[in-house]
């Protein structure tokens, strides 16, 4: 398989996506980080997300005022990432 067809297919695929969800992407925050994260009074921390998916963890953790950079090798991932955003 070369990257270029798997990046040209991901990039079919994004519209498909953002109709249907990831089965292990979860629109809040996942209840062990948010326990953790509350339990241990973390505030304000630099958070590095690789493999971040479509986001949505950094994107919660964003909101609670941490700084978070999120990577991922999946243009797919990147785009429905952008498109939550």
């Amino acid at each position: 398989m070369e990257y270029a067809k798997v990046g040209i297919q991901e990039s079919r695929n994004v519209r498909a996506i953002r109709g249907d969800r990831w089965p292990w992407c979860n629109e809040s925050l996942d209840p062990d980080i948010e326990k953790l994260i509350h339990s241990a009074g973390l505030e304000n921390l630099d958070i590095f997300d690789p493999g971040t998916c479509s986001g949505t963890q950094g994107i919660e953790l964003a909101k609670l005022g941490h700084r978070v950079v999120g990577t991922d090798i999946s243009e797919t991932a990147l785009a429905q990432a952008e498109y939550c955003f």
